[in-house]
């Protein structure tokens, strides 16, 4: 088993990617789609009925996500759309889980999730709870659900994918 990325990574990688210029993201995003072909069609085909508002922070905050990974473990194994669909259907059940009213239930497997990638997970809530007055983004309640389902797809995806960390925090 992995160890979780360091609360520094996620913190660096964050601040490091909000500085980058538009023409450097447009290059890491085609080493991306190179290196995870899959991985990038599954979030653009799960983006594209969305809002604009809703498909540009998804993209974003992968591409973030992705950049911790690649920073903490170096090597990604390329995703296939198998390890897609059995994590995309193993979160599905959160919406269930949910829907059933069953808190215990919830808790139980939220506080399991958030230990694998704690501070990566940390990131994802923090970022889509933000209220940013002066952006004019304006992102409804279940879009913020439908995108955290979605990010801890990707997290799962990444984590499982990921090969031994570069940096080990002790």
């Amino acid at each position: 088993m992995l160890t979780s990325i360091s609360e520094e990574i996620v913190t660096d990688t964050y601040t490091e990617v909000a500085h980058f210029s538009p023409h450097m993201i447009q290059k890491e995003m085609e080493k991306l789609n190179k290196s995870q072909p899959d991985l990038f069609y599954f979030v653009l085909t799960s983006l594209e009925e969305t809002d604009d508002d809703v498909r540009d922070l998804g993209i974003y905050m992968f591409f973030v996500i992705y950049m911790m990974f690649k920073k903490a473990y170096g090597r990604i194994k390329k995703a296939t759309f198998d390890d897609i669909e059995e994590a995309y259907d193993r979160n599905f059940k959160i919406l269930k889980i949910i829907e059933q009213g069953d808190e215990n239930a919830f808790m139980d497997f939220t506080e399991e999730e958030m230990a694998k990638q704690p501070y990566v997970m940390k990131y994802i809530t923090d970022a889509l709870m933000e209220e940013d007055d002066e952006e004019d983004i304006h992102i409804k309640m279940e879009d913020k659900g439908f995108l955290f389902l979605f990010l801890k797809t990707i997290t799962d995806i990444l984590d499982k994918n990921a090969t031994k960390p570069i940096k080990v925090n002790a």
